[in-house]
C-alpha cells in the first residue's frame, strides 16, 4: 500500500523529500511542455499563460486573457489555450504571436490533441468532446470510438 505523503502549496512530494518546483500562480489550470523543456502553465485568475524556461526562468508568455483554461502544444510548437469565458481557443506561434483557432465553443476546459493531430476540446457546457482539425473544421468524437493512442 502506498503511503500518502503531507506537503504545502506549491510543493511535491517526492519519497521523504518535498521540493518546491514553482510558485506565486494564481489559480493554475492547464500545462505542458514544449520540445525546448519549456512549461507554459494557462494562470486562470491572472489572465495569463506564464512560461518556465528550463533553467526555472519565469516570464509571461500571454496576458490579458480571459478564463485561460486548457492549454496543449502542437507537434509544430504552436500553443493552444481555451477561453472558458470567451468560448473559444486561441492558437500562439511559439514566438508569441495570437489568433483565434476556433470560437463558437461551450465553455471549453481541458485541450489534447489526438494521434491525427487533432485539437481534442472537452466542451463543459455540452458535456463532448469535439475534434478540431488543423483547417479549424471540427467533428463531434462519438460517445463509443475506439480512440487511436499515439505510441
Amino acid at each position: 500500500m502506498a503511503q500518502a505523503n503531507t506537503t504545502t502549496p506549491g510543493q511535491v512530494a517526492t519519497g521523504q523529500q518535498v521540493r518546491q518546483i514553482h510558485d506565486g500562480l494564481s489559480s493554475p489550470v492547464g500545462m505542458a511542455y514544449d520540445a525546448s523543456g519549456n512549461l507554459y502553465i494557462a494562470n486562470w485568475s491572472e489572465g495569463t499563460v506564464v512560461r518556465f524556461a528550463p533553467n526555472g526562468r519565469r516570464s509571461i508568455f500571454a496576458q490579458a486573457l480571459r478564463g485561460p483554461s486548457g492549454l496543449a502544444i502542437s507537434a509544430a510548437g504552436d500553443i493552444y489555450v481555451a477561453s472558458y469565458s470567451e468560448d473559444l481557443v486561441w492558437r500562439f506561434t511559439p514566438e508569441g504571436a495570437q489568433s483565434v483557432f476556433v470560437r463558437g465553443l461551450a465553455t471549453p476546459a481541458g485541450l489534447s490533441f489526438d494521434a491525427q493531430g487533432r485539437l481534442l476540446i472537452a466542451n463543459r457546457r455540452t458535456n463532448q468532446i469535439l475534434a478540431a482539425h488543423p483547417d479549424g473544421k471540427i467533428d463531434i468524437v462519438p460517445k463509443h470510438s475506439k480512440p487511436r493512442w499515439r505510441r
